[in-house]
């Protein structure tokens, strides 16, 4: 295979896998009505790491407009809450809402176990080594993709 369709190979395996594990998390959470995309901002909110929406959009590799699509559709749902900080009205962050905490306790397990169902069969030395290859393609093409940034200036 030359460089071309390997890259395009590489690409596609990616977006393939991606697709397929949000289809599964999905699967495994439709009884809480969350959509999987839904349930990875649970997953990010409840363990503390995500508290801006900023923050959320880095994270999950989206948009900020697919990101407030799907923001819009759990603040509607009573799950989280938007709001600003003192005088940084840039910024806006998020929290759940009583209903969103209930939610996410609830949840913690079936989504805990949609994602350990993933990778079933899978030596931890092998998932290991798939996340630092893909965490080693990621930051390789960030750092590009900032380079490329800084020459468009």
């Amino acid at each position: 295979m030359n460089r071309n369709d390997e890259a395009f190979a590489t690409a596609k395996l990616i977006r393939d896998l991606y697709s397929l594990c949000m289809r599964r998390v999905g699967r495994s959470m439709s009884d809480s009505g969350l959509s999987a995309q839904q349930a990875m901002v649970v997953r990010l909110l409840a363990h503390g790491q995500v508290h801006k929406v900023t923050d959320l959009c880095r994270e999950l590799s989206l948009t900020k407009g697919t990101v407030s699509g799907i923001l819009a559709r759990m603040e509607d749902g009573g799950l989280i809450e938007k709001f600003k900080q003192g005088g940084d009205g840039r910024n806006v962050y998020l929290r759940f809402s009583e209903k969103g905490r209930r939610l996410a306790a609830e949840s913690r397990g079936v989504l805990s176990d949609s994602f350990d169902r993933l990778f079933e069969g899978f030596a931890d030395a092998e998932l290991q080594a798939a996340r630092q290859s893909l965490t080693d393609i990621l930051e390789r093409m960030q750092a590009k993709q900032e380079e490329e940034t800084w020459t468009e200036d």
